[in-house]
């Protein structure tokens, strides 16, 4: 039988964790999952919020960023299979059953796409400063898919050095480990933004792990 532990890093996330929590509970795998949060150093009231929640685990470590965080969940896991979700998205209602449908014994991970939408809560003014996809969009593995706990042994770890770009590292290291993947048409995730953002407050540390991504595929190359 499957169990799937959905692991959470958060930090100053008491807008949003209370929603992103119970986006996983109202779905029907969500109702048995393993909930996992990870505070990553937080100074507002996230772990207060947290720990007013049933059934719900709690980790703590010092404010390193989302990568040491999802490592130490997993490692803390006890489902077979992953589902990663940041504090401030919500997973659609069936999510987790679309994706686990596309899981076989060959199939070590699940894709799906990805809905952005601006946070509502937020001035009209600070609105229309954010942008966000025309389109739904793939490629994301944030709330986007659901991983075999064992393809993290095949693969590897989030690498903690890369502070915004270790998704998209990881994705790249499973594409290449010849793992087999799945993938459904279906929106899964609807990815938050807002001011806050960590796509727009860590701009300029994607942009250089972006290029030490690529620095790295170009060594292995030559």
């Amino acid at each position: 039988m499957d169990k799937i532990s959905v692991i959470i890093p958060a930090y100053n996330a008491e807008k949003y964790i209370t929603e992103a929590i119970n986006s996983i509970r109202i779905q029907p795998l969500g109702k048995d999952a393993e909930i996992i949060v990870i505070d990553d150093g937080s100074t507002d009231n996230t772990v207060k919020i947290v720990e007013s929640m049933e059934s719900v685990v709690l980790l703590h470590q010092a404010h390193k960023g989302p990568a040491p965080a999802r490592n130490l969940g997993i490692e803390k896991s006890s489902g077979n299979l992953i589902y990663l979700l940041d504090a401030d998205d919500i997973s659609c209602e069936n999510a987790l059953d679309n994706l686990h449908n596309l899981l076989t014994e060959e199939v070590f991970a699940a894709f799906g796409l990805v809905e952005d939408f601006i946070t509502p809560e937020i001035s009209d003014e600070e609105k229309a400063k954010l942008s966000v996809r025309p389109q739904p969009y793939g490629g994301q593995l944030t709330g986007g898919s659901l991983i075999k706990k064992s393809a993290f042994g095949t693969v590897g770890k989030f690498k903690e050095d890369y502070l915004a770009a270790e998704t998209v590292d990881w994705s790249i290291r499973f594409r290449e480990s010849g793992l087999k993947q799945a993938e459904t048409s279906e929106i899964v995730l609807k990815r938050r933004i807002h001011p806050t953002s960590s796509g727009k407050l860590n701009r300029q540390s994607q942009l250089k792990d972006y290029a030490a991504i690529l620095r790295a595929r170009m060594k292995m190359k030559h």
